[in-house]
C-alpha cells in the first residue's frame, strides 16, 4: 500500500498534480488560484489570507489507498495514524499548502491533496439537531422483580409468594431458619467527621474500654489511626461504639430513643437510627460509621424500597425479597466499608427510623415484615421467607417498573442466571398499578449524545428491540459525515441518564 501519487518515471510531470489539486481547491470551496502541488516534502506555496480553513460540511474522495497521518509531513512510518482504502470519504477540514487536515471516521488527521479526487466533494446532511427526544416506559434495570408489577399483581389478589414465584421463576420461596437472629452489618457513613446526637433519651459511648453516658451531641473526627471525640464525650480512642435507650443493646428506658448521624442516608440530611448499635473505626483514611443490628426485622423495618401505603401482599413481596437480598450478603464482609451491605441503592436503601416512624403508614410496613417470619415467646425470630433457587439463596434482584416484560440477566448484566429470565409483565402498565412511569419523554442535548457516542455529531439514530423483552438491543448514531457508532440498550440508559432501556421512539429537535 502506498499513500504517494504512482510516478511513471522519475520525475512526474507536476503539472497534472497540480490541476488535479487546483479543480480539488475550487471544488472544496477554496478561492480560485489556490494550488496545492503534488511532491512530497515541505511545500513552498502558502495558501492566500483567509483560506487556510475550510468549511468542515465538505467531504472528498481519496484516488488510492493511502494512509491517514497525525502531522502534514511524509518524513516516517511513525506518524501513520490508520490506513484509508482508495474511493473512501473523507471530510475535509482545514488545509495548509499541499497537506489537507481530514476527519475518517472517528480519526482526524492529514492527507497529502494529491490523492484527493479533484471536485468529488459532496455535502453533508443537514444541520444535526439540537436535541433528541426519547419517549420510553418503565424505570430501572429490568432485572428480577418489578415493584410496579408486584403492585398491579397484588391488586389482582395475587399473593407475596405467586407474585415472588412469577418474577423469579423457577425459584421459589420457602422458609429458613439461617441467620434467624444474626446481626447485619450496615455501612451508614464512610467520611473524615460526624455527629451522632440521641433523641427522646440517652446514649452511651463506648471507648477505651469504659462508657460515657450523655443527652447531647457528640462529634467524632478522624485523627491520624485514632477517633477524637468532643461535645458530650470529650476523649480519644482507636475505635467507638455508640448504644442508646430501649434497643437490645442497651434495655433501659421506655421511651424510643432514636440517634441522628450527621452525613448518613445520603449526605442531604442526618439518617436516624431506632435499633441495634454503631461502631466508628477508621478505614482507609476516613470514619467508618457502621449500624449493627437484627437483619431478620430491626434490619428490614429500615428498608425504604417501597411506598409504605401499597397493598400489603406487594410490601411482603418486597420484604422477603429484600430479606433474602440482605442474607446472601451474610457470607462474608465486604473489604472496603467491613460491612455486609451498603445503605444505599448499590446493596439496598436503608433509611432505618425513617421507613419505620413514617406517619400513617410506617406500621403497615412494619406489619408486612413481621407477617414474613416467626417468633419464639420471647420475642426473637426463629425463621424467616426467602426464595430460593433449589437450595441457595438467590440474587433478589429487583426494579421500579418494565415497558411490558422483565429482561434476562445477561441482557444487562454480565452472565445468564436460571431464575432471571425474561417474563411478560402487563401489571407495571395496569392501571391498578398508578404507575408514574408508563410513559415518559427525555430531552437528550446534541452534546451528550454525541459524546456518549463518541461522534463528532449525532444526525440521526436508529434502534433495534428485542421481541422478548421489548427494550432495545441495539442502538446506531450516525453523523454528519457518515461515521457510525453503536452501543447496547443498557449502556445507552446509563450513557445517556435514560430512565430505561425501554424505549418507543426517537425524535430530533
Amino acid at each position: 500500500m502506498s499513500d504517494r501519487t504512482p510516478r511513471s518515471g522519475p520525475r512526474a510531470p507536476r503539472l497534472v498534480a497540480a490541476v488535479a489539486a487546483l479543480l480539488l481547491a475550487v471544488g472544496l470551496g477554496l478561492a480560485p488560484g489556490v494550488v496545492v502541488p503534488a511532491e512530497a516534502g515541505p511545500a513552498q506555496a502558502a495558501l492566500p489570507a483567509g483560506h487556510t480553513t475550510l468549511n468542515p460540511t465538505r467531504q472528498a474522495m481519496t484516488t488510492q489507498d493511502t494512509y491517514l497521518r497525525s502531522s502534514p509531513s511524509w518524513d516516517s512510518s511513525a506518524n501513520i495514524v490508520v490506513a484509508v482504502p482508495a474511493n473512501s470519504w473523507v471530510t475535509v477540514l482545514e488545509t495548509t499548502r499541499t497537506w489537507w487536515q481530514v476527519k475518517y471516521g472517528t480519526r482526524t488527521g492529514w492527507i497529502h491533496g494529491s490523492v484527493l479526487k479533484a471536485g468529488s466533494y459532496r455535502p453533508s446532511t443537514a444541520p444535526s439537531p439540537a436535541s433528541y427526544s426519547f419517549a420510553g416506559s418503565g424505570w430501572g434495570h429490568g432485572v428480577g422483580m418489578s415493584q410496579y408489577g408486584a403492585r398491579g399483581q397484588a391488586a389482582d389478589g395475587r399473593s407475596a409468594a405467586q407474585i415472588l414465584n412469577y418474577y423469579y421463576a423457577p425459584a421459589a420461596t420457602t422458609g429458613t431458619t439461617a441467620h434467624a437472629s444474626s446481626n447485619i452489618r450496615v455501612q451508614l457513613l464512610h467520611a473524615g467527621t460526624t455527629t451522632i446526637t440521641p433523641t427522646n433519651g440517652r446514649m452511651r459511648v463506648y471507648a477505651n474500654g469504659s462508657y460515657s453516658t450523655t443527652r447531647s451531641a457528640v462529634t467524632m473526627k478522624l485523627s491520624g489511626s485514632s477517633v477524637v471525640l468532643s461535645g458530650g464525650v470529650v476523649t480519644t480512642a482507636p475505635a467507638v461504639t455508640v448504644r442508646w435507650e430501649n434497643t437490645r443493646f442497651w434495655t433501659g428506658g421506655t421511651a424510643n430513643t432514636v440517634v441522628s448521624v450527621a452525613g448518613a442516608d445520603g449526605g442531604s440530611s442526618a439518617g436516624v437510627y431506632r435499633h441495634g448499635q454503631i461502631t466508628v473505626k477508621p478505614l482507609s483514611s476516613k470514619l467508618n460509621v457502621v449500624n449493627e443490628l437484627r437483619l431478620n426485622d430491626e434490619y428490614l423495618y429500615g428498608l425504604a424500597e417501597m411506598p409504605s401505603s401499597w397493598q400489603a401482599e406487594a410490601l411482603k413481596a418486597q420484604a422477603i425479597a429484600g430479606r433474602t437480598y440482605a442474607m446472601r450478603a451474610m457470607s462474608a464482609l465486604k473489604a472496603d466499608c467491613a460491612c455486609n451491605v451498603y445503605d444505599e441503592v448499590r446493596s439496598q436503601k436503608f433509611t432505618g427510623w425513617k421507613k419505620e416512624g413514617e406517619a400513617t403508614y410506617g406500621t403497615r410496613w412494619k406489619a408486612a415484615v413481621n407477617g414474613t417470619l416467626s417468633r419464639n415467646s420471647s420475642g426473637t425470630p426463629t425463621s424467616g421467607t426467602v426464595v430460593k433457587y433449589g437450595s441457595s439463596l438467590i440474587e433478589a434482584l429487583y426494579f421500579s417498573s418494565s415497558g411490558g416484560a422483565t429482561r434476562n440477566s445477561e441482557s444487562v448484566f454480565s452472565s445468564a442466571v436460571p431464575y432471571l429470565r425474561s417474563h411478560k409483565d402487563p401489571w407495571s402498565l395496569s392501571a391498578a398499578a398508578a404507575n408514574p412511569n408508563k410513559a415518559w419523554t427525555q430531552s437528550v442535548p446534541q452534546a451528550k449524545i454525541a459524546s456518549a457516542f463518541g461522534l463528532r455529531d449525532v444526525a440521526k439514530v436508529a434502534y433495534t428491540k428485542s421481541s422478548v423483552d421489548l427494550a432495545v438491543v441495539t442502538i446506531t448514531a450516525t453523523s454528519s459525515t457518515g461515521a457510525t457508532a453503536s452501543m447496547t440498550g443498557t449502556q445507552m440508559r446509563d450513557k445517556l441518564g435514560l430512565k430505561s432501556a425501554w424505549i418507543t421512539s426517537v425524535t430530533p429537535r
